[in-house]
């Protein structure tokens, strides 16, 4: 369990890119295509941009506003973009990995070559219980949601699928309690927002594993 002081630290810099805008960044380079979609509230940070257009990737970072409505009402957004690119790898952080699977699920697999989930919520969120009600996000990101029980357990033939998690998530929950389709990996991270605040550890991490991705076999 960590200390206040670092669950303190963690919000302060998240903070820092919390947004309401939507948000398209477009990267030139050669590598990839990547799509990048955040979740609940988000903005990417800078230096994680950075980090992947200075090392040549293509693609696109994609924050979706404060990201309040349901999980379905941003997946006709997700798909344009996948239009956009040829076989793109899709990175989605949080709520925004959710988002790429229920893509998958009503569009088909043909146009991806492999998701990375980063810090989803497949057991739902508890605090959510409380305002389910609300609706959209509220609703579909709650424990037990008919959407999270299909996202599960989602078989995806032909698309690669690797799940990261932090060891330690407010949100998330203990990793060893999730199901989930694919690959996991647990990363010595604390706190749900460090999986993107921490862009020194968790960008190269990201590019190793997308440098790796034809010399995996992912279920």
């Amino acid at each position: 369990m960590p200390s206040t002081f670092e669950i303190f630290n963690e919000a302060k810099e998240a903070i820092k890119w919390f947004t309401f805008k939507r948000e398209r960044i477009a990267l030139s380079g050669e590598k990839g295509p990547i799509i990048g979609i955040r979740g609940f509230g988000g903005g990417w940070p800078k230096d994680m941009v950075k980090y992947f257009s200075e090392n040549n990737y293509a693609g696109v970072f994609m924050n979706l506003g404060l990201q309040t409505g349901s999980i379905d009402s941003y997946v006709e957004t997700i798909k344009k973009e996948v239009e956009t690119f040829h076989n793109p790898v899709i990175i989605g952080f949080s709520m925004g990995g959710l988002i790429a699977l229920r893509y998958l699920q009503t569009h088909g697999r043909d146009k991806i070559d492999t998701l990375i989930t980063v810090g989803s919520p497949f057991n739902g969120v508890e605090v959510l219980k409380m305002i389910h009600w609300l609706g959209g996000m509220y609703s579909d990101l709650a424990p037990s949601s008919n959407l999270l029980n299909e996202l599960k357990n989602l078989k995806i033939p032909g698309v690669r699928v690797v799940n990261v998690f932090a060891s330690w998530d407010q949100f998330v929950g203990n990793p060893d309690n999730i199901s989930v389709t694919g690959k996991k990996i647990v990363l010595p991270v604390v706190g749900h927002n460090n999986l993107v605040n921490k862009v020194g550890y968790i960008a190269p991490f990201l590019d190793k594993l997308l440098g790796l991705n034809n010399q995996i076999i992912w279920i």
